[in-house]
Order: structure tokens, then C-alpha cells, then sequence
């Protein structure tokens, strides 16, 4: 399993769990106090309640940040396969449950860097 370690301002990505071991670093979970292990920890905001807009699948599998208004997000179906229903052959034969991308357009601007924000 890969570690994903987000870059920011000076604090380089690290690889795999086993080079992330090897470098000595313990995952941000274990730690009591990551604060007192020097581990940076970004802010965070709440931007928009995705339980407030209808339509939104319960499980959210990408958000994407489109523009300073506008976000993507999407969920997979699991290949249909959540109910377990398979004909004599072993096919899924599933509900129809299908994936879904909606764009949304937030009310307030993100407070992106200038650059994030034009770039595409």
C-alpha cells in the first residue's frame, strides 16, 4: 500500500510505506501528539456540506477543485456488485447502480493561490 504525503512548503512526498518506514517516519495515526513529532498539519475549513445537496451518493470517491467556484466530485458503483447478486455462471447481474460525476457550483469563492486558480 502507498503512503500519500501531501507537498507542501518545504515537507517532500514520500513513496512507499516501506521507503516512508525506512526514513523514519511513523505514520500520522500512531502518533499521541503529531504537533510534538514536528509533523506539520494543515488547516482545514469546511467549504460546502455535501449532505445538504440532493443527489450526492453517500460515498464520495474523487473531489476535484474545477475553479474558484466550481468542485467536482464522484463515487463509483463498485461494479454493481454491493447487493451480491450473481446468475448461475457467476456474473454480476447487480441493479443498475450506476457511477456518478456532478459539478457544483459553490456560492463563495475558494481561497486558491492565483496560479492554482488559472491553471488548467
Amino acid at each position: 500500500m502507498e503512503h500519500v504525503v501531501i507537498q507542501a512548503a518545504g515537507i517532500a512526498p514520500v513513496g512507499t510505506a516501506a521507503t516512508f518506514h525506512a526514513a523514519g517516519f511513523a505514520p500520522v495515526g500512531t502518533l499521541a501528539d503529531p504537533a510534538s513529532a514536528e509533523v506539520r498539519v494543515l488547516g482545514k475549513s469546511l467549504v460546502l456540506d455535501l449532505s445538504s445537496i440532493d443527489g450526492v451518493p453517500e460515498k464520495i470517491e474523487g473531489v476535484a477543485v474545477l475553479d474558484q467556484r466550481t468542485i467536482a466530485i464522484s463515487n463509483d458503483n463498485d461494479f454493481d456488485s454491493e447487493e451480491g447478486q450473481y446468475d448461475d455462471a457467476g456474473n454480476n447481474v447487480g441493479k443498475g447502480k450506476k457511477s456518478k460525476i456532478l459539478i457544483i457550483s459553490l456560492d463563495k469563492p475558494l481561497p486558491l493561490p492565483t496560479a492554482a486558480a488559472s491553471a488548467r
